[in-house]
């Protein structure tokens, strides 16, 4: 049966390399990952300079992708990085490390504040016109500097993005509303910009990681949350405040026998506010959780009573969701 889910699926590569926060460390583990993806099913693979430490980049240069281009992103690691010389080194970088792969989308993977916009996106309009990527996207601006950026860019003539990859997923719906960004959705759309969703089962949030029994417990070992990895405690600090509704969420799930990861996927697909035009970032640490997760994205609607409860999760916590730092 073909792979055509709703909201098109992007395979995440964060976990693949050798660096601080990597899970999969071999090409053999990660070779798996690409092998149970659908033939012609994913829009791409999407990676990061950042992720490994530039490991992740270079471990897909050297899988067999089965013909899937790869979206990246450069990171500024420290003031100055998004300058012009700056970034054409680390682009290079990229581009060697994948080793031929095409780039399908190049993303500043969050503003680089200490340099003038101008001098990155001429930079990075310099890179477009010499062939390297076909689409130009953001990730992690704020939505008032997603509009400089746009006006920066026509005022010039330079390529323009078209893509904003963001955190979404049915307990942290921050871009819909005033208390983030504020209203980045709205401001997308009117440029046209389309929205790609990472993290939909909110770092395994989710997906129960941090339910045992039947209680919210932060810092599960084994987990992203766990206390020994680089991001454990940003992600506690993140989320588990929402816990109490992360339980409602659970209940009503286990009531109409879904798992929690399904109904976070399926919610995505069908009661978001992403359509067709968008995608959705998917991750996992084994090859069955995005197995799992492809699956549970070609299966239909919640049933009524489970999207209230979701959405009277929210219409709590959205009033206290903190503004993460970017």
């Amino acid at each position: 049966m073909a792979f055509n889910p709703r909201v098109p699926v992007i395979l995440g590569a964060a976990f693949f390399g050798q660096g601080v926060g990597s899970r999969i460390h071999t090409e053999q583990e990660a070779q798996a990952f690409i092998d149970v993806l659908p033939e012609g099913g994913l829009v791409a693979i999407d990676t990061s300079r950042h992720y490994g430490q530039g490991t992740s980049e270079e471990m897909l240069g050297r899988l067999n992708l089965r013909g899937s281009q790869v979206d990246t992103k450069i990171y500024p690691e420290k003031p100055g990085d998004h300058k012009a010389e700056r970034l054409r080194a680390l682009f290079q970088s990229s581009s060697e490390a994948l080793n031929g792969v095409s780039i399908r989308i190049f993303y500043l993977h969050a503003p680089d504040r200490s340099v003038p916009f101008k001098e990155t996106l001429q930079a990075v309009d310099e890179l477009y016109r010499q062939g390297y990527f076909k689409e130009f996207g953001l990730s992690n601006f704020w939505a008032w500097e997603v509009a400089e950026v746009v006006g920066k860019c026509e005022a010039n003539g330079w390529i323009k993005p078209t893509v904003y990859q963001g955190c979404y997923n049915a307990i942290d719906r921050a871009v819909e509303t005033d208390c983030q960004c504020p209203r980045l959705l709205p401001c997308l759309k009117k440029f046209g910009i389309r929205f790609f969703a990472y993290s939909p089962l909110a770092s395994g949030f989710l997906a129960g990681t941090q339910i045992v029994g039947q209680q919210a417990q932060a810092g599960v070992s084994g987990t992203a949350f766990d206390n020994k990895l680089p991001y454990g405690k940003y992600l506690q600090d993140k989320y588990m405040h929402r816990s109490t509704a992360l339980l409602k969420i659970h209940e009503v799930a286990a009531s109409h026998d879904l798992r929690l990861s399904e109904l976070a996927f399926r919610w995505i697909q069908h009661h978001s506010a992403l359509g067709p035009e968008n995608a959705i970032v998917i991750g996992g640490s084994r090859p069955q959780h995005i197995k799992q997760a492809l699956l549970d994205c070609t299966q239909g609607p919640l049933p009524d009573t489970v999207v209230h409860v979701i959405e009277s999760a929210w219409a709590e916590l959205k009033g206290n969701v903190g503004v993460d730092a970017i």
